[in-house]
């Protein structure tokens, strides 16, 4: 046992635990075996490298399935609430339950500590101390949830007074001063903590001194009287007579037993050290020289599954209406949906001076014909509008805080009663042309710039209210059909997030549910810096699952039961960042996509086509950083056929792990979507966003190792196969690549151009193998960023 203030951990063989629970935190690491965890109605079987934390009061039990050996670690109360502020510290934390988030970190750090307290090559503990801190930070940084929302009313009341004696152990305890803070009487409070955990309230405090101070006697040579004042006892008589109840002895005989069975203990410890010793050398070394994931393995049956939808491919965001009016866009537009099979096209400020339906003072005599040049062109090639009809700036970011352009170019409205005017005209417009059935299908959000208020408004008035907008657009829609989907508020999450709660909540005292709930999900946190509200990016690479997962909780607080969609998304907000056109981005989608599976109903790309942020700095160039799908001259870039990809997969999920996705289309043809995902290294993050040398790309990030995938499909309903292989890949089909082979030059000619657009296509290949009993075996290696689409059918010739 090694112990720290407020700190401690051992190596110990697993051994059964009937049901029980611990005054501080409970940290477990599986080294070898496999133990069974009873907790919370869940029975999870926690295997190698698994881990799981046991918030303080949690009542629990441990099933032993097989001899394992396990690192424990506590923390007490008086160190998080030193660390945390008097915070809530409530948290979610177990590998074998939770399959959608990246347990790696914790696991390193674990294999540290354990390798550290085996090898003993250090001659301080200071190694293992700041591996404890670094395990504690990760914890509340990542892992750290607050109030549960599946615990119930007494849960949380027990975990409040588990908390405060925890806190306060060492001073005087007020049974009566909680009740008070609680608002419930004195005894109330008494028999419901004997209810739930079996014993009187004092005689709990008594059991958590008493637990730390033989913790201290045996572990420190500090004297008695110190330690009994220590651990919360008014004089050493007390003391002494709690602890002979307790224990059957005296403290002094107590310490001498302690350090006689702590003899033992350490023998037992070391002897489990010996046993790992060269084991966890050999796995550290290879963490440390390898990547930790160097080697995927994949054993699945090909003839489970489970039907999903394809949410990344429902919506393109096309950019300002008016940029529909030119035909370039409109091709790319008819190309992506063809293509990629896009439904949804969504545009913003309808309402803009480029539009000229109106200048905003008067109503009445509206005039649509460009509106409805846009509208005609996607109702003619059966594309469904989505309309965010709220108010943004036609903008184009270079880096956090750099605007390539910035231009107010929505319609000032003088009056409340003028936007209002205007909306009604607009729906009845919409419904005389489309008619009701067509229009029935649109999808409509009101999307609130918090960045830039006041010049979000849909209107001008001193006592603007952005849920009264968004209910009088939800009345006058639903109006006309209950089948229209209206949502709002297009949150930033992690930013005004009261304002949000506030617009989720109110919206539903106004009767006017919405059908989605939407955000905007970008790697960045929004802050103050000098009174300038900044975009900084995160270096988090979990970012965005903690987001979506933050933002549902938000939804679900508020009592609203809807879908969640993902309005615009991108690993970037610069339009001048070369990454966009790289195969990073398209490695980062498909991470992304398998990160965030089945938690949202849509995702949309931000955006579809380079010409949304086509501005005179770009000059000729055939690649320029933009956000888009495709080039100016529709070149692909490796995003598109990562999305490509995936929508060619199949009907039925078979399996997912990080790195891979495996579908089936019914019974013949299979579909293994594998990639090599490399996050930034440090230097990314200290260095400009707006990557404007596309040769400094391979630096970018943490290692250049390559990741071999091992598939085993088993029940295969035939032997003779043939694997069709798409690779997209940095070395050759990028358009970075093809366009290094002209020197970057800022001018091509139409040849050149026609020659790179037809370059920038997947590598592919094709071999025939045989199954042996309905089980193929293969395996496959990709470098870093490359992203493979594997099709496997049955060989006919």
């Amino acid at each position: 046992m090694n112990y720290l203030e407020g700190m401690q951990y051992k190596i110990k063989t697993a051994a059964e635990e009937n049901w029980h629970f611990h005054p501080e935190l409970e940290f477990i690491f599986v080294i070898e075996g496999q133990i069974r965890l009873e907790m919370q109605g869940r029975n999870d079987l926690l295997k190698k490298h698994d881990v799981v934390l046991i918030n303080a009061g949690t009542q629990h039990a441990i099933r032993v399935q097989e001899k394992a050996i396990v690192c424990v670690v506590n923390y007490s109360w008086q160190l998080l609430s030193t660390m945390l502020g008097g915070e809530e510290s409530v948290f979610a934390c177990n590998s074998a339950a939770e399959h959608k988030r990246s347990y790696l970190k914790l696991q390193a750090i674990f294999q540290q500590l354990v390798y550290h307290a085996v090898s003993r090559k250090h001659k301080t503990n200071c190694i293992e101390q700041s591996l404890l801190y670094r395990l504690l930070d990760e914890l509340v940084e990542y892992y750290l949830q607050g109030t549960r929302l599946h615990d119930s009313q007494e849960d949380l009341r027990l975990h409040k007074i588990l908390r405060y004696v925890g806190a306060n152990f060492q001073s005087n305890i007020s049974l009566s001063a909680l009740a008070d803070e609680m608002f419930v009487s004195t005894s109330t409070l008494s028999r419901f903590f004997r209810k739930k955990t079996g014993i009187y309230f004092a005689d709990y405090v008594n059991q958590v001194r008493l637990d730390y101070a033989a913790q201290e006697l045996g572990l420190t040579d500090k004297n008695v009287t110190q330690i009994a004042v220590d651990s919360g006892f008014s004089n050493l008589s007390a003391f002494n007579r709690v602890f002979r109840e307790m224990y059957g002895m005296t403290p002094s005989d107590y310490r001498k037993q302690s350090k006689e069975s702590l003899k033992e203990q350490n023998t037992e410890e070391t002897a489990l050290k010996e046993q790992l010793k060269d084991q966890l050398e050999f796995e550290i070394l290879e963490n440390t020289q390898r990547p930790a994931a160097a080697v995927v393995q994949v054993q699945a049956d090909v003839g489970r599954g489970e039907s999903y939808s394809k949410v990344w491919n429902l919506t393109m965001n096309a950019g300002s209406c008016n940029t529909l009016l030119l035909s370039n866009m409109q091709q790319h537009v008819l190309y992506l949906a063809e293509h990629l099979g896009f439904r949804y096209v969504r545009m913003w400020n309808v309402f803009s001076v480029p539009m000229m339906i109106t200048d905003g003072k008067h109503m009445g005599g509206y005039q649509y014909d460009r509106l409805d040049i846009v509208l005609d062109f996607l109702v003619e090639h059966h594309l469904i509008p989505f309309l965010d009809m709220g108010v943004r700036p036609n903008a184009a970011a270079k880096a956090e805080g750099k605007a390539v352009f910035f231009e107010s170019e929505s319609v000032q409205f003088m009056s409340r009663a003028a936007w209002e005017a205007m909306v009604a005209n607009f729906i009845q417009h919409v419904v005389k042309r489309y008619g009701v059935d067509v229009v029935s299908e649109w999808i409509f959000e009101l999307a609130y710039d918090t960045v830039h208020i006041p010049e979000s408004n849909c209107y001008q008035d001193d006592a603007y209210d952005n849920v009264t907008a968004f209910c009088y657009l939800y009345r006058q829609l639903k109006a006309v059909s209950q089948n229209i989907q209206v949502g709002g508020p297009g949150a930033i999450i992690g930013w005004r997030d009261a304002d949000t709660r506030d617009f989720l909540q109110r919206v539903q005292e106004n009767g006017c549910i919405p059908d989605f709930a939407s955000a905007f999900l970008f790697p960045y946190e929004t802050a103050i810096e000098d009174g300038n509200i900044m975009r900084r990016r995160v270096t988090n690479v979990d970012n965005e699952r903690e987001q979506i997962a933050y933002f549902r909780e938000m939804v679900a607080q508020s009592g609203l039961d809807c879908k969640i969609y993902i309005s615009e998304w991108n690993n970037s907000l610069s339009n001048r960042d070369y990454l966009n056109d790289s195969c990073f981005r398209a490695a980062y989608l498909t991470e992304k996509i398998e990160q965030l599976w089945g938690e949202v109903d849509m995702l949309g790309l931000w955006m579809a086509s380079d010409w949304v942020s086509n501005y005179y700095d770009t000059g000729s160039r055939i690649a320029n950083g933009g956000s888009g799908l495709l080039t100016k001259d529709l070149i692909h870039k490796p995003v598109y056929y990562a999305l490509k990809f995936l929508s060619s997969m199949g009907d039925s999920l078979i399996d997912k792990g990080k790195g891979y996705l495996m579908t089936r289309r019914e019974q013949q043809d299979y579909y293994i979507l594998c990639y090599n995902f490399k996050w930034y290294d440090c230097s990314y993050f200290v260095s400009r966003e707006d990557i404007d040398d596309p040769a400094v790309i391979p630096t970018l990030f943490q290692d250049s190792d390559p990741l071999t995938f091992k598939f085993q499909l088993q029940d295969l309903p035939f032997d003779r196969c043939v694997i069709k292989k798409r690779l997209v890949s940095p070395k050759e089909g990028m358009i970075l690549t093809e366009w290094s082979k002209f020197q970057y030059a800022l001018t091509l000619d139409a040849p050149d151009v026609q020659y790179i657009r037809q370059a920038c296509f997947p590598r592919m290949s094709m071999e025939r193998m045989q199954a042996q009993g309905h089980t193929l075996s293969f395996e496959t290696v990709l470098q870093p960023h490359e992203v493979m689409l594997i099709h496997i059918y049955r060989d006919f010739d």
